[in-house]
């Protein structure tokens, strides 16, 4: 998951947390606050492009991606990497600002996933954007 809250919110309750980005600012950034808020412990950070989904052998448990659908030319690659991910057993959680560009993505997940918003949630200071909150799950 891109180096934001939700990693330092999963690493209280895992295990074991892998954050991720593209961006190693994000990534030191990420580390320092896990160092900071006392969740380190578990909290893994590495320079990650989600992109590169696919190349992967092993998934983790759960794969939560955080904002990560904002670059309409990479939407095909990160879309295949959500299906190898879900081939390879990973459960999948997806926050996406309710933004034009995003329609595309989420509309090419439709086809092969059963969609379940848990949430929306309006952003303090983002005036009216909305976030949703989606849980991938296999159709039946």
């Amino acid at each position: 998951m891109p180096a934001g809250c939700t990693v330092l919110v999963a690493a209280r309750y895992a295990r074991r947390v892998y954050c991720t980005d593209a961006e190693a600012a994000a990534v030191a950034l990420a580390a320092a606050n896990g160092r900071l808020l006392h969740v380190h412990a578990g909290l893994r950070c590495r320079v990650f492009n989600w992109t590169w989904l696919t190349m992967l052998s092993r998934m983790p448990q759960v794969l939560l991606l955080s904002d990560v659908n904002y670059e309409p030319a990479a939407f095909d690659q990160l879309l295949a990497g959500i299906q190898h991910a879900r081939q390879l057993g990973a459960e999948v959680w997806l926050s996406t600002p309710q933004r034009l560009s995003a329609i595309p993505f989420v509309e090419a997940l439709l086809p092969a996933t059963t969609l379940h918003l848990q949430q929306a949630v309006q952003l303090p200071g983002e005036g009216e954007t909305m976030v949703s909150i989606l849980h991938l799950s296999a159709k039946k």
